[in-house]
């Protein structure tokens, strides 16, 4: 944990957080392990964060019952006027973030908007995603004269290529988390509220006006029956 601590503000603007306008984010964390850890690293750059669900639970929920968490969620991020949500899920892996206005950022529009507040802060970077991912990306990454490079689809791809591309500053999709190479080569979204916070911050932006902000994103996807032998290496 101390060790986690250390690497966790050692890459964060710090000063940024603790003199941010925003002051209350609204947390749930659908009983999973994660409530044990993140509360107190927040608590160190005083934001106000405002914990659901965090008895520890050691059963995934079912996608409606998280779903059904989610609209909650909404709910109480609007009637508290705070700057925005994040359900996190997974083990703290995995979130989804709910703005101000009580949207939730879901599926393509989320790794959109995840590239869009990174490359802000970091023009030039690269971004590593999933083969399957909108190319709109390319469209953000070019205003910033950033880089997108696409893995294979799994959770190993994405890891393997945020080590070895060039100047990677963050990699993921919404189906699998985001990565932050300069913290650890895992998904991480204790790590990626944390920067939310400092990107909002300094970028001085909320997270509905970065997903106004974007082009249109359109996404289709379909399951296909495909034996393991006819599949690609």
């Amino acid at each position: 944990m101390d060790y986690y601590n250390s690497g966790f503000a050692r890459n964060l603007n710090v000063e940024a957080i603790r003199n941010s306008s925003i002051r209350k984010v609204v947390i749930d964390y659908v009983y999973a392990v994660s409530g044990a850890v993140l509360p107190r690293i927040l608590g160190k750059f005083s934001t106000d964060v405002v914990v659901l669900n965090a008895s520890l639970n050691e059963v995934a929920l079912s996608e409606s019952k998280r779903y059904g968490l989610l609209r909650q969620l909404a709910d109480v991020v609007q009637a508290l006027k705070a700057s925005f949500g994040m359900q996190v899920f997974a083990n703290g892996e995995r979130s989804i973030p709910i703005d101000e206005t009580g949207y939730a950022i879901t599926g393509e529009l989320l790794l959109a908007v995840l590239t869009e507040l990174t490359l802000t802060a970091q023009p030039g970077g690269t971004v590593v995603v999933p083969v399957s991912a909108s190319g709109a990306l390319e469209h953000i990454a070019h205003k910033h004269s950033g880089r997108i490079l696409r893995a294979k689809a799994n959770p190993t791809a994405l890891m393997q290529a945020c080590q070895t591309g060039g100047n990677v500053v963050m990699g993921g999709s919404a189906e699998t988390g985001f990565i932050f190479p300069q913290l650890h080569p895992g998904f991480d979204a204790m790590f990626g509220i944390a920067k939310i916070i400092e990107w909002l911050t300094v970028q001085e932006r909320s997270l509905s006006q970065v997903r106004l902000s974007l082009p249109p994103i359109y996404h289709r996807t379909c399951s296909v029956r495909c034996p393991g032998a006819s599949r690609g290496p």
